[in-house]
C-alpha cells in the first residue's frame, strides 16, 4: 500500500486510464497530483475521468524525456511506466523529488537497486515485486 497524505505532492509516472492517480488525489485533498503518460489517449481519457477532482493535472511524458516541472517539488512518486533508460529515469526521478521525498517504483527491472542509489537515493530496498528509495 501507497501511503499520501492529504498536503503531498503526488508524481504518478505511467497513469494509463487514470484510476491509481485519481486515488492519490482523494488521499492528497489539499494537495497536488500531476500524471504524466506517454500516450495521448491515456492522457486524454485519464482527463475526461477526472473532471470532479480539482487537484489533479495529466500531461503527455516519461521520465526518460524530462518532466516539464520543477526540481524538487514532489513528496511521492510512484512509477507505474515500463523506462527503456531506467538510468535517465532514475536521474529525472531525483530532480524532480523533494528531500525526503517517497519513491515507489512498481515491477523494476533486474539492476533497479544501484541505478537508484548512484541517482542519489538512500534507502533503496526491494520488497517484493516493488522498489522503494527516499530522497536524503
Amino acid at each position: 500500500m501507497i501511503e499520501v497524505g492529504p498536503r503531498d505532492r503526488v508524481l504518478h509516472l505511467g497513469v494509463g486510464d487514470g484510476v491509481a492517480t485519481r486515488d492519490f488525489a482523494r488521499q492528497a485533498s489539499a494537495g497536488l497530483v500531476l500524471g504524466v503518460d506517454p500516450s495521448d489517449d491515456a492522457v486524454r481519457l485519464a482527463r475526461r475521468l477526472s473532471v470532479d477532482l480539482d487537484n489533479v493535472m495529466f500531461i503527455t511524458g516519461s521520465p526518460e524525456e524530462g518532466v516539464p516541472w520543477q526540481e524538487g517539488f514532489f513528496s511521492v512518486v510512484v512509477c507505474d511506466a515500463p523506462a527503456v533508460d531506467w538510468t535517465r529515469a532514475a536521474q529525472e526521478i531525483f530532480r524532480l523529488a523533494a528531500p525526503g521525498a517517497r519513491v515507489y517504483i512498481m515491477s523494476p527491472p533486474p539492476g533497479a537497486e544501484p541505478l537508484f542509489r548512484s541517482a542519489g537515493f538512500d534507502p533503496v530496498r526491494l520488497t517484493g515485486l516493488r522498489l522503494e528509495a527516499r530522497k536524503p
